[in-house]
């Protein structure tokens, strides 16, 4: 029982350093880049071309952000079914 406590702490330690390591850093650059995208236009005074880098940038902005929310969902369900059997005092299933 000892062995699998630590295997199911470290995936949990895991779960914890990859969300504040990797998820939360890339979620803040994502909204930045939303917040610098608004300001493309109006730096670029309007242009066709600053309206399309600005739509450009948000785009890819936004395709960041959902797959940082996709993993972040992932990384949740995985923290929350690994507690469960944590505490049931299971070993680690997928």
């Amino acid at each position: 029982m000892g062995n699998v406590d630590r295997d199911l702490d470290a995936i949990l330690e895991f779960c914890t350093n990859f969300r504040s390591v990797f998820l939360e850093p890339t979620k803040d650059a994502a909204d930045s880049l939303i917040g610098l995208s608004n300001d493309i236009n109006s730096a670029m005074r309007g242009t066709a071309f600053a309206t399309k880098s600005q739509e450009q940038v948000m785009a890819m902005a936004k395709h960041i952000r959902n797959t940082v929310d996709q993993g972040e969902e992932r990384i949740l369900q995985l923290e929350k079914k690994v507690r469960e059997q944590r505490d049931r005092g299971e070993e680690f299933t997928r």
